[in-house]
């Protein structure tokens, strides 16, 4: 009797773990459609995706299960976190434009409960000059609905003699 409960617990334990280690992150992909097809050829990780139809397929994007809103992802891999990729306008801070949001495959890099960009914005190439992106990951659930830049110049750039 008490090994079938030290059994159960252990089992119960199991599950816990594995449900506190998916994440549901906000998704958000310019070049996916509704439709299902997916413009992302970079990452090889398996994912599920919905059309719209009530149809799942499989894709390769950001290693998890886009949910049925195609607003939400649900990270399955191990190590996963969520993350927000953003552009700003360089001369208009306030203009802000979501380019991909979804499930970060990484280390221990993304320890923040907040979605917080601590870097200096990355020019885009292939855009107007002024249009710039920044970064950020976190984990917990939904952690990547806001983002935040708390980049500080100054805190990052040393005086030349």
């Amino acid at each position: 009797m008490c090994r079938n409960i030290g059994v159960t617990i252990f089992l119960l334990w199991l599950n816990i773990i594995k449900v506190h280690s998916e994440n549901i992150c906000a998704f958000s992909d310019k070049s996916y459609r509704a439709t299902g097809l997916v413009n992302d050829d970079d990452t090889d990780n398996a994912v599920k995706y919905s059309d719209g139809t009530g149809t799942i397929g499989d894709k390769s994007l950001y290693g998890g299960e886009i949910l049925p809103d195609n607003k939400t992802i649900r990270c399955v891999e191990e190590k996963t976190y969520c993350f927000t990729l953003w552009s700003t306008d360089a001369n208009n801070k306030s203009q802000i434009s979501v380019i991909k949001q979804g499930c970060w495959i990484g280390g221990d890099v993304c320890t923040s409960n907040n979605c917080l960009s601590e870097t200096a914005p990355k020019p885009i190439p292939t855009t107007n000059s002024s249009q710039q992106s920044k970064f950020c990951c976190c984990t917990g659930h939904l952690c990547n609905e806001n983002m935040t830049d708390i980049y500080i110049p100054s805190l990052h750039t040393t005086a030349i003699p």
